[in-house]
């Protein structure tokens, strides 16, 4: 079954005749729904609907000097239900966090056709359980997302980046440690090692600042002279025209010949993450997030998948779409 639709109330009535039926659906045209639902630069929140496009967000937003601090590769194709459901993020994750950390409110559609509305339009927001984390990265098997809440920040005044080649892991070690005590606890912004087709040795390490101007300043110049052989990889400064900050070359090259959901992805402690990026096979190309030890690759996993609550899995999936209305889990 294909559904195309105007509005939420019509994607209700479409799914609950599908459950009716036990048609499984196909496919769900939400284009319709591409409108900025509210918008308060006061609070820091904005309510999206489901086929709104991320870049158009972005340049929206920057207008009043915010942003939504999400930069997944190749920002221009999604929107927000594909977020939603896929979950991605990027290289400025290490400081920002994930999708997760800022969505409070949602509004979805059930496979029995019920409208639900989880969290709220403000960022204290403690009635009841948070039913929005339930659906991200649910890859739609849960429900149909219709209007999504974010918290924003404001949009960086200015953003340094450095990089510096990485001959071998005894390398990597010992610039992570020299990072880590000029830094103390804090993270920087972005805190990458990516390895291009072809290149050799361990990789490139980058090391990003962003936020007030006078604050990146001083630490990139102190990353740059911290005897590490950085230089600068670039650097951007605001000026009101853009739609949050610049995609960064190494991650959408890494993503250009794959989707969010192909390719290989692994998480371990970021302590052990160099030992892993060893055994990689020469040449392989990866990005690591240093700042959350994940690396994602285009090999044969390495480590072992951590254990899925499955039975737990498959309960939600009988008490969400009984009949299989929706896609698998993932």
């Amino acid at each position: 079954m294909n559904i195309q639709v105007q509005d939420s109330d019509g994607l209700a009535r479409a799914m609950a005749q599908a459950n009716a039926d036990r048609s499984p659906v196909a496919s769900i045209d939400l284009g319709s729904l591409n409108r900025i639902l509210k918008y308060s630069p006061e609070d820091m929140t904005v309510t999206v609907q489901a086929a709104m496009n991320l870049m158009d967000l972005q340049s929206h937003l920057a207008d009043a000097g915010q942003w939504l601090p999400l930069d997944p590769p190749f920002a221009e194709n999604w929107t927000m239900r594909g977020l939603i459901d896929d979950n991605p993020s990027g290289p400025r994750r290490c400081a920002s966090g994930t999708l997760r950390d800022h969505v409070i409110g949602m509004e979805l559609v059930r496979a029995n056709g019920e409208l639900i509305k989880s969290g709220g339009q403000v960022v204290k927001n403690v009635a009841g359980f948070d039913l929005c984390k339930l659906f991200i990265g649910a890859h739609g098997s849960l429900g149909v997302m219709t209007s999504v809440t974010f918290k924003l920040l404001p949009l960086p005044e200015k953003e340094v980046i450095c990089c510096c080649r990485i001959p071998n892991v005894e390398e990597l070690t010992s610039a992570l440690k020299q990072l880590q005590a000029m830094h103390g606890n804090a993270l920087p912004a972005i805190m990458d090692l990516y390895r291009a087709e072809g290149q050799s040795g361990v990789g490139t390490l980058l090391v990003g600042f962003n936020g007030n101007r006078q604050a990146v300043e001083e630490s990139s110049a102190a990353a740059l002279g911290a005897g590490l052989s950085f230089e600068t990889y670039n650097t951007w400064e605001r000026n009101g025209a853009e739609a949050g900050l610049p995609e960064l070359d190494y991650n959408r090259q890494f993503w250009a010949d794959r989707s969010w959901r192909e390719g290989t992805i692994e998480s371990v402690r970021r302590s052990r993450l160099p030992a892993l990026i060893e055994r990689l096979p020469s040449g392989t190309p990866f990005v690591a997030r240093l700042g959350q030890g994940t690396l994602y690759h285009s090999g044969h996993r390495i480590t072992e998948p951590s254990a899925r609550p499955r039975s737990l899995e498959m309960r939600m999936k009988q008490q969400f779409d009984p009949h299989g209305i929706l896609p698998d889990l993932p």
